[in-house]
């Protein structure tokens, strides 16, 4: 694949460095509005959850002005509480045993909603950090955003893990190099940037395909590298692909529920810590975004 260093100087403004930042808790809020879309189709009670989806749409419009930003964060876990209690009393009344699935899938969603929150907050606290996370505790949470993202498919598609795809599953595997008694550091919005990477890849690769992620680690830098089998981008749109709210013309058909920030928010991570970015593609042939950071001397 043709590999591009991403070298361009992109101006942001304040609200889409805010919508950046955002992003996932955007993809996620999303994906709940949704959810909440089609258990009410179920129902055929077609306001049912009229104020839990404006709730949705306001926490994702807050997302224009970092104060507000904050807010909805600090209220993201009883606004999922009150979507929860709202929706399983529904399908009780409704008698009918067969939505069950819905319920599981806006609960594994509330789940991956308090990790977000917790991360988002303490992220907040202190900006520009490096932090140690467990390794397993990584692929742990990557585990738990591909689940929650397959019971959102509704049956259309799932993942199998360290192992190819097959049929409607895709295969999945994280590799991690250089880590020390299970332990790598790395600026925490960089999980976030991981995640999101892989959620792109999944929705530009058709079910069956493949999406490698991989972490490393050495005295002077920190690589992150994400890699799929998927429809790929155009050579001559590489670098424009990480422009705020760009997509490729190859994939404009595609519902995919987001912003097209994903790899603007990579990007400007990667700024943030005197990064660099590559991304290598050839049309048809999948996308491998690579991010190399150099990693804190050491005091003293």
């Amino acid at each position: 694949m043709t590999e591009v260093e991403i070298t361009q100087d992109i101006r942001l403004t304040d609200e889409q460095v805010i919508r950046c930042e955002m992003h996932s808790f955007t993809n996620l809020v999303n994906s709940i509005f949704y959810e909440l879309q089609l258990l009410a189709g179920e129902l055929g009670k077609t306001d049912v959850f009229f104020s839990e989806m404006a709730l949705c749409e306001q926490i994702i419009a807050s997302f224009h002005n970092r104060d507000q930003a904050i807010e909805s964060v600090h209220r993201a876990e009883s606004f999922g509480r009150r979507i929860l209690e709202v929706a399983r009393l529904e399908v009780a009344q409704s008698g009918r045993g067969d939505l069950g699935e819905y319920l599981e899938n806006l609960e594994a969603m509330m789940e991956v909603v308090e990790v977000r929150t917790r991360e988002l907050l303490a992220r907040l606290d202190m900006p520009g950090g490096w932090i140690t996370f467990r390794t397993r505790e990584i692929l742990e949470g990557l585990r738990q955003v591909l689940d929650a993202i397959a019971l959102n498919s509704h049956g259309r598609f799932g993942f199998v893990y360290d192992r190819p795809g097959s049929s409607d599953r895709y295969g999945f595997s994280l590799r991690i190099t250089g880590a020390r008694d299970g332990l790598i550091s790395m600026p925490p919005i960089f999980i976030d940037c991981l995640r999101d990477l892989v959620a792109n890849s999944r929705k530009y690769t058709e079910p069956g395909g493949t999406i490698e992620a991989s972490l490393s680690q050495d005295p002077a830098w920190l690589e992150i590298a994400v890699e799929d089998s998927g429809r790929g981008i155009p050579p001559e749109e590489m670098e424009r692909v990480v422009l705020f709210g760009v997509r490729g013309t190859n994939v404009q058909d595609l519902p995919t529920r987001g912003g097209g920030f994903g790899l603007t928010k990579v990007w400007y991570a990667s700024r943030q810590y005197g990064g660099r970015l590559w991304i290598a593609s050839d049309a048809g042939s999948g996308t491998r975004v690579r991010v190399r950071l150099p990693r804190p001397v050491p005091a003293g």
